[in-house]
C-alpha cells in the first residue's frame, strides 16, 4: 500500500466522525428546541424554579428531570409531583424520538390524553397517574415497547387498551377510576389476579379482559359491579366458582369460556331478565343449569359445552323465538329434548352430542327450517327420524350416530337438499328404504352402518 493510500484512510475516518458528530449535534439541538417548547406550555409561577435549568446555555442533560443517552438525545422525562398544571403538549413530547420514559404523575394536569401520544413509539414506561385528565384514552397499540403503565385518571370514563402489548399485573390503582363505564384490556399479556379494587368501579357497564394470562378467583366484592351488562373474561386461567356473579342482574352477555371455573352455575342466573348470550364452554362446571335460564329476554346464544353439567336441558331458552345457537355437547345432561324446541324456528345450530340424553326427538325438531346442523350423536335417543325433515331446507349436517334410533329413513329426507354430511352409524335403523332421489353416489358424506 502506498503512502498516499495510508494518508487517505485516516482522512476519510475523520470526515465520517465529523459527519456523525454533526448529526448528533443536530439531534441534540432538535431536542433542545422541543424541550423549550414544552417548558413554555407547562411553566407557571409555581414551577418557575423547576425550569430555571431549562435554558439554551445549559446542556440538556443538566435540565431538571431530563436524562440523555451518550449521544445527547433525551431518553427520559421525569417530573412527578412537581405542581404542574394545564394541558400536556403530547405533540411536542413525541418529537423526542429517543424518549423511553415519561413520568408526569401526581400533578394537576388536565385536558385529554391526545392521539399524539401514539407517536411516542419508543416509550417503555408511561406514568400519567393522579392527574385530572378526562375523555377517552387514545389507541396505545403503536406503543409496542410499552412495559409499564400507570394511570389514575379520576374523571376517565372509557379506557381502551385492547391489543396494546401490555404485560404485568392489573394495578390496584384501577380502583381509583370510579367514573369508568367501559374498561377493555383484552389481547394483552396481563397476569396475576383481578385486583379487589376493581369492585370500586360501580358505574362499569362493560368489562373485557379476555385473552390474557389472568389467574385466581373473582375477588370479594366483584358482585358490587351491578351496572355491568357485558362481561368477557374468556381464555384466561381463572378458577373458583361463579358465586360472585350472582348479583349481576343486569348482565346481557357473559363470556367466561376456556378457563378453569368449578362449581355450579348459580341458580340466580335463571332470574337474569336481560341475559341473551351465555358462553361457559371448556371449564369444569358441575351441577344443573337453572330451569328458567334464558326464558326471560330474547335469548339467542348458549354454549356450555365441555363441562360436567348434569340434569335436564332448560325448557324455556327459546321462549322468545330468538335462539340461534344452542351448544351443550360433552356434558352429562339427562332427560329429553324439550318439546318446545320444535317451535324454535330461529335455531341455526343445535348440538347436544356426548351426553346421556334419551327419549324420542320431538318431530318438529327434525324439520326446523333454519337449522344448519343437528348434532345429537352419542346419546340414548330412540324412535325414528320423521318425515318432518323435509322442512329442514337449511340443514347441511346431520349427526345422529351412536343412539338407539330405529325404523327406515323417510323418503322426505331427499327434500332436505342442503345436506352434505350425514352420520347415522351405530343405531338400530332397518333396511335403507326408499329415500327418493338421494343415492349413495351423491356428493354427500353418508355413514349408515
Amino acid at each position: 500500500m502506498s503512502p498516499a493510500t495510508n494518508s487517505v484512510a485516516p482522512f476519510h475516518f475523520i470526515l465520517l466522525l465529523l459527519y456523525l458528530l454533526s448529526l448528533a449535534a443536530a439531534a441534540s439541538n432538535d431536542d433542545l428546541q422541543t424541550l423549550l417548547s414544552i417548558k413554555t406550555t407547562l411553566q407557571n409561577p409555581a414551577t418557575n424554579s423547576l425550569f430555571t435549568s431549562w435554558t439554551p446555555a445549559n446542556p440538556i442533560s443538566n435540565f431538571t428531570g431530563i436524562t440523555c443517552d451518550p449521544d445527547g438525545s433525551v431518553v427520559s422525562i421525569e417530573l412527578p409531583n412537581r405542581q404542574l398544571n394545564g394541558t400536556v403538549p403530547f405533540d411536542s413530547i413525541c418529537r423526542l424520538k429517543s424518549l423511553e420514559k415519561l413520568s408526569l404523575g401526581w400533578n394537576s394536569l388536565s385536558g385529554v390524553v391526545s392521539d399524539e401520544l401514539g407517536k411516542c413509539v419508543n416509550l417503555e414506561y408511561l406514568d400519567l397517574g393522579n392527574n385530572l385528565f378526562s375523555g377517552p384514552v387514545p389507541d396505545l397499540s403503536p406503543l409496542f415497547r410499552l412495559r409499564y403503565l400507570v394511570g389514575e385518571l379520576s374523571q376517565l370514563n372509557w379506557l381502551y387498551l385492547t391489543n396494546s402489548s401490555i404485560n404485568g399485573t392489573i394495578p390496584t390503582e384501577i380502583g381509583n377510576l370510579t367514573e369508568l363505564v367501559n374498561l377493555e384490556v383484552s389481547y394483552n399479556f396481563l397476569s396475576g389476579e383481578i385486583p379487589a379494587e376493581i369492585s370500586n368501579l360501580k358505574k362499569l357497564w362493560q368489562l373485557e379482559m379476555y385473552d390474557n394470562i389472568l389467574v385466581g378467583k373473582f375477588p370479594p366484592g366483584f358482585g358490587n359491579l351491578t351496572s355491568l351488562e357485558n362481561f368477557d373474561a374468556s381464555t384466561n386461567y381463572l378458577r373458583g366458582d361463579l358465586s360472585e356473579l350472582r348479583s349481576l342482574t343486569n348482565l346481557v352477555t357473559l363470556q367466561l369460556f376456556e378457563n378453569k371455573f368449578t362449581g355450579e352455575v348459580p341458580a340466580e342466573f335463571g332470574e337474569f331478565k336481560k341475559l341473551v348470550n351465555l358462553s361457559l364452554y371448556t371449564n369444569e362446571l358441575t351441577g344443573v343449569l337453572p330451569l328458567k335460564l334464558g326464558s326471560w329476554a330474547e335469548f339467542d346464544f348458549i354454549d356450555v359445552s365441555e363441562n360436567f353439567l348434569t340434569g335436564p336441558i332448560p325448557p324455556g331458552m327459546c321462549n322468545r323465538g330468538t335462539m340461534k345457537q344452542l351448544l351443550m355437547l360433552q356434558n352429562r345432561f339427562t332427560g329429553g329434548i324439550p318439546a318446545s324446541y320444535g317451535d324454535c324456528t330461529s335455531l341455526t345450530r343445535f348440538r347436544v352430542s356426548n351426553n346421556s340424553l334419551s327419549g324420542v326427538v320431538p318431530r318438529r325438531v327434525w324439520g326446523l327450517p333454519n337449522v344448519r346442523i343437528i348434532d345429537i350423536a352419542f346419546n340414548q335417543f330412540e324412535g325414528p327420524i320423521t318425515s318432518d325433515i323435509e322442512n329442514a331446507k337449511s340443514l347441511t349436517q346431520l349427526y345422529v350416530s351412536s343412539n338407539k334410533l330405529s325404523g327406515k329413513l323417510p323418503p322426505e329426507i331427499a327434500r332436505a337438499t342442503g345436506l352434505i354430511k350425514i352420520d347415522l352409524s351405530n343405531n338400530g335403523f332397518s333396511a335403507w328404504g326408499e329415500v327418493g332421489c338421494v343415492q349413495r353416489d351423491d356428493p354427500i358424506s353418508f355413514l349408515l352402518h
